[in-house]
């Protein structure tokens, strides 16, 4: 093969992986996959699912690689030097092993080589000699830059993070992929630490020719350690989850993958304001850190009211929590636990807890409501919670449902928490019979007595107009129904699904899921 043979071949191999994946099917001596035989089966499964070339370890791989699929190989022999650090193709002897190839990586960092041997002059022969073109690995940009001025006919970021580094990065080095497509016209190939998808799309956005992927996809051993590795930092990881109700306050301490490892349920106690109530909130915190005796990374508030959730202040709360407005609920717990604070609508964090681990997890679209002492709704779209221009989005309790009707603790008449939220079913029932709770309202529905079953049924009626509404407006995939009353049994989930799916049109109901809490109260 001449210059003109080797020019054409380079030109071949550009065309096939022009904007492709590139599989480096490597396994070192002592690894359970190290054989040809299990590279070339390796080799082969890259292929199948749309590889469009091969990089390759050692003359026998090659060989058996080159017979098992009709992609392009780059080659490349791995020998250590004692006097040198490179082992990549490190000199002219380890490619002339590689003729069945058809591309050769080296090794071209300014590091120094074995015998003293010229980068240069390594290029030149084996152009010269092997007609063969090259592919060069480098660290950095003054590498490639030089390595291109050398003849080289692609340039490989495979070695950044790895020369010169103490510390070896975690991700794929974009900088140098940017730099070097702006200031050399010699095609680059991204490589090195690409773990996810996403990652090699942007570096083709950033000016990589192809992509070279290989432990991520072709290592198990290292695959397997990826994941133990955060799977351990997520269990390690600890954070305090707090839900502040109107009757209950719950706390929690939670592990990286969403496991409550302690939970306390406090009285509320609202009646004493909100100061008061703040100061309880430290005292429970300090509580519980002492009896779990744990590191913690953060703290997660889920409170009532309009939260502004950038600042963690409370910008309103209705009077079931009275002089909770205006709280300094982030400010307040950084200041003394001097750990990161993120607050949210509590029926906002309920959403979340739900679609990370819980009934809707999987979904992107998603309505998650609770029936307690107040009624509230943490809406999510396309994955996104929607919280609106303050933080007051999904306060589907305060939809008027009656006009002109009852007074609401928000100062509005005749909304849906006013009727349908525990408070407003006893309310409802007391002024025609007294009832103690909620718990003694369902068994006197149950057991028939109509006068229970028309405050109920009222109460129902209204939730599923309410919900049939949400869902022809937010096209939901799943509605999730919890908080305490909703504990009452399947039996009150299915009557609010059956009189929801009333109120909808027939594309919604056919796409919609209604299914209670997972998590329940510790969502």
């Amino acid at each position: 093969m001449g210059c003109g043979d080797m020019r054409y071949k380079l030109e071949e191999i550009l065309n096939r992986i022009r904007g492709g994946l590139i599989v480096s099917c490597q396994a070192l001596e002592g690894e359970p996959l190290h054989g040809s035989e299990y590279m070339a089966k390796m080799a082969k499964a890259a292929f199948q699912g749309g590889a469009v070339a091969i990089r390759a370890n050692s003359p026998e791989d090659i060989k058996a690689i080159k017979r098992e699929v009709p992609l392009p190989v780059i080659g490349l022999y791995k020998v250590k030097y004692d006097d040198s650090p490179v082992y990549i193709t490190p000199t002219f002897k380890e490619a002339s092993l590689l003729a069945e190839a058809d591309m050769i990586a080296i090794d071209a960092t300014a590091q120094p080589r074995p015998g003293g041997e010229d980068l240069k002059e390594l290029i030149r022969r084996i152009h010269n000699e092997l007609h063969l073109p090259i592919l060069a690995d480098v660290s950095n940009s003054e590498e490639g830059i030089k390595a291109a001025s050398y003849g080289a006919d692609l340039i490989s970021t495979a070695l950044s993070g790895y020369v010169n580094c103490e510390v070896e990065p975690e991700s794929p080095d974009f900088e140098l992929v940017r730099a070097l497509s702006q200031k050399i016209e010699v095609p680059i190939l991204a490589e090195g630490r690409i773990h996810f998808p996403h990652e090699a799309a942007e570096l083709l956005n950033l000016g990589a020719y192809a992509i070279v992927i290989g432990g991520a996809i072709t290592r198990p051993q290292e695959i397997t350690k990826r994941f133990v590795r955060a799977i351990e930092k997520d269990v390690s990881q600890y954070a305090v989850g707090i839900d502040i109700g109107g009757t209950n306050t719950k706390l929690g301490i939670v592990n990286g993958i969403g496991e409550v490892i302690i939970n306390k349920s406090k009285k509320t106690d609202a009646k004493r304001g909100g100061a008061a109530l703040l100061s309880s909130l430290v005292d429970w915190i300090g509580e519980l850190l002492d009896e779990a005796n744990v590191p913690i990374t953060g703290i997660g508030l889920g409170s009532p009211g309009a939260i502004n959730s950038k600042t963690g202040k409370v910008v309103w709360a209705s009077e079931n929590l009275p002089g909770w407005g205006g709280t300094e609920l982030a400010k307040t717990l950084i200041n003394k636990y001097k750990v990161p604070v993120r607050v949210t609508n509590d029926v906002n964090a309920v959403a979340l807890g739900e679609r990370w681990r819980g009934a809707a997890k999987g979904h992107r679209n998603v309505i998650c409501i609770t029936l307690g002492t107040g009624i509230g709704a943490g809406i999510i779209c396309d994955g996104k919670l929607l919280e609106g221009a303050i933080g007051y989005a999904g306060e589907i309790g305060h939809i008027c449902v009656e006009m002109n009707g009852r007074e609401c603790t928000c100062g509005l008449r005749g909304c849906l928490e006013a009727y349908a939220s525990a408070t407003g079913l006893l309310k409802s029932i007391n002024e025609r019979a007294p009832v103690d709770s909620v718990e003694e309202l369902f068994r006197g529905y149950k057991e028939g007595n109509p006068l229970y079953i028309k405050v109920v049924d009222r109460g129902i009626s209204y939730l599923g107009s309410t919900l049939g509404g949400l869902a022809n407006t937010f096209n939901p995939e799943v509605i999730v129904i919890g908080g305490g009353i909703a504990n009452a049994g399947e039996w009150f989930i299915s009557k609010i699904s059956d009189e929801a799916r009333n109120y909808m049109l027939p594309i919604t109901k056919s796409l919609v899921k209604i299914a209670p809490s997972a998590l329940r109260d510790r969502a």
